[in-house]
């Protein structure tokens, strides 16, 4: 019990932390400090997410937030009224419309789904990223969140283009933000101490050393890539369920570097810092 104790007790504490903020911003009323917590518990959420990759491999990710935007988008498609997307995506095409149209799913199923996209965008792009380290990976996942804010930009008939995506319902609230992330919490800690983290964790203090005891650095660095992925489709989804209208530089440089910023001050290798 007491090695339990002694492992768990930072997560544990970190979550305490998330409860006594939602319930002293819930017990105050206001508005502005309900939204004001509400990023910061978003952004705490990217950066646990960050952490599960860039954390335990040692290299940094600057296009996560592009799977933020894909999340974002395609919850908000899920979940807007039909005859709202009837009228502001007529022109989308047809064997997209003619699920999404009709489709006015709830919050978690929108949030799996918008895991789910984010997941199997970083299962292709992961095939590359996996094989490279240090500038080639840093800049490779750069080109990401390019190529997914130049797809947002160039396909209005899907995503509505350089304009802001308006009337997605608010589902997201400061209750749902803070279990989801202390769930979060949890899960980059259990990934941290799984075999899993300690193999891609070996592989970030000396890559030979851990090829030289048959760890398999290209899968360990693939799967965590995937995985926080899935995070930020799902932290996508919330994102777009609370504030209302967002639009593509949303999920553009000036988060991607605030998150970065905030893993680094924070600490790479720990998730509670």
């Amino acid at each position: 019990m007491s090695r339990i104790l002694r492992n768990w007790w930072p997560p544990v504490a970190l979550a305490v932390v998330v409860l006594l903020t939602w319930l002293l911003v819930s017990a105050s009323g206001s508005v502005t400090l309900e939204e004001d917590a509400m990023r910061v518990l978003l952004w705490m959420m990217l950066v646990v997410g960050l952490q599960i990759f860039s954390g335990n491999s040692g290299i940094m990710s600057f296009g996560h937030v592009g799977f933020m935007g894909a999340g974002a988008y395609f919850a908000a498609l899920l979940v807007m009224p039909p005859f709202m997307k009837e009228t502001n995506f007529k022109d989308m095409p047809g064997f997209l419309a003619s699920w999404i149209h009709p489709a006015e799913l709830g919050l978690l199923p929108s949030a799996l789904a918008a895991g789910l996209l984010a997941a199997v965008l970083a299962a292709i792009f992961g095939i590359a990223i996996a094989r490279l380290s240090g500038i080639a990976a840093a800049i490779a996942t750069l080109a990401i969140l390019v190529i997914v804010n130049t797809f947002i930009l160039q396909t209005p008939s899907i995503t509505g283009g350089s304009d802001v995506v308006v009337g997605v319902p608010r589902s997201t609230t400061i209750a749902v933000a803070s279990i989801v992330l202390i769930a979060l919490i949890f899960l980059a800690y259990a990934f941290k101490q799984s075999r899993f983290g300690l193999r891609l964790r070996a592989s970030r203090e000396n890559e030979e050393a851990a090829r030289s005891v048959a760890v398999n650095v290209r899968r360990e660095r693939y799967i965590a890539f995937v995985v926080s992925a899935a995070v930020f489709g799902v932290v996508g989804a919330l994102y777009a369920q609370y504030f209302n209208g967002f639009a593509p530089n949303d999920f553009y440089f000036a988060l991607t570097f605030l998150i970065v910023a905030m893993l680094v001050v924070g600490g790479m290798h720990s998730v509670t810092g």
